[in-house]
């Protein structure tokens, strides 16, 4: 009997300490405004307050969607700068659709659960509640049967509480930082991002003796096309112009509207030939097809002009690197247009 109550006694107050130390650590979570610093704080916090073994957070991309933020896995930590995609279904659809947490004693009697490769034999699942809206789910996993109780169900709830909120100003913090580096119009980065980015990548090339080069595009004639088709047209020329340079580029390049009707590529590891040569593929992909309305009404063949330059032989700083860049587009369309030029 004294040994239950002890044990009891002895469980309320390990309780007890992980919820004050969450409030406690919570302060520090919700200054935090860079996701990547709150994910790993959370998972700080999971590891270290609860012992979770096994743990992941997902937030809600759209109304089918979950994106990981985060796991451990065996007791290691992992995040995901680039979301992983993963389907709502089963029990995981049931907490975000009712708010609700969902505690598993043993998944191997569950049908709705699937099987799990870890050895895992019980589930939690919390939502993640900020400003009454459900966005996402933290889950935690054993390989003991019922391994999660009332009280575990209580502390990782106040715990998926925090991490909402802290999640959700993070979100937004990143949404209000992307309006000032982001071109509205075509959602290419805008001259203020292109700056430091080219003094950033030149100061990477230099450090580790790496080729980089630089690609302007000017659209050819543009104002006659905004003078005969419309400003509407005009933009809609830019912003497929815009899509059409991507699909030219590697994931790697960075591509930024450099003001007006320009456009400007920065080659990371990129020698000058192999420059010009993505500069071809973006002039040919160009000219190849039609640029048409919204409407359908007007159509247009659009040409660029492209100026190519390269460090260290063209420039060794970034306004050295854009006066040489320019100078290309210069020579570019003063020989007649729809050329890739190299100094």
């Amino acid at each position: 009997m004294f040994d239950i109550l002890n044990q009891r006694t002895s469980e309320l107050e390990k309780s007890q300490a992980q919820i004050e130390t969450i409030y406690e650590t919570s302060h520090t979570l919700g200054e935090r405004l860079n996701l990547d610093e709150v994910v790993e704080e959370i998972l700080n916090m999971v590891q270290n307050i609860l012992g979770y073994g096994f743990f992941s957070i997902f937030i809600l991309f759209d109304k089918d969607t979950l994106s990981l933020l985060g796991e451990i896995k065996e007791g290691e930590k992992k995040k995901y700068p680039e979301p992983k995609a993963e389907r709502l279904k089963g029990v995981l659809q049931g907490v975000v659709s009712t708010g609700e947490p969902k505690r598993i004693f043993d998944i191997t009697k569950d049908p709705d659960f699937e099987s799990d490769t870890d050895g895992i034999k019980s589930f939690i699942a919390v939502p993640m509640i900020s400003r009454g809206k459900v966005i996402g789910v933290m889950i935690a996993r054993s390989t003991q049967i019922g391994a999660f109780l009332d009280q575990d169900e209580k502390i990782f709830s106040i715990l998926a509480s925090s991490a909402a909120l802290a999640v959700e100003n993070a979100l937004l913090h990143q949404k209000t930082q992307e309006l000032t580096i982001v071109d509205e119009l075509t959602g290419l980065y805008n001259f203020r991002y292109f700056s430091n980015k080219l003094r950033a990548e030149i100061r990477r090339a230099k450090r580790y003796h790496l080729p980089l080069s630089l690609i302007m595009i000017d659209i050819d004639w543009f104002k006659r096309c905004n003078d005969t088709y419309g400003h509407l047209f005009g933009n809609r020329v830019l912003q497929e112009m815009s899509q059409r340079i991507k699909e030219s580029v590697r994931d790697v390049d960075v591509i930024c509207r450099y003001g007006g009707e320009e456009f400007a590529v920065i080659l990371p590891q990129t020698k000058k030939t192999d420059a010009q040569m993505i500069g071809e593929r973006i002039r040919h992909r160009v000219e190849s097809g039609d640029f048409v309305s919204e409407d359908k009404d007007s159509k247009a063949k659009i040409t660029v002009s492209l100026g190519v330059a390269s460090y260290p032989e063209n420039g060794r700083t970034s306004k050295e690197l854009i006066e040489k860049v320019d100078e290309a587009l210069y020579l570019a369309k003063g020989r007649g247009k729809n050329l890739v030029w190299t100094v």
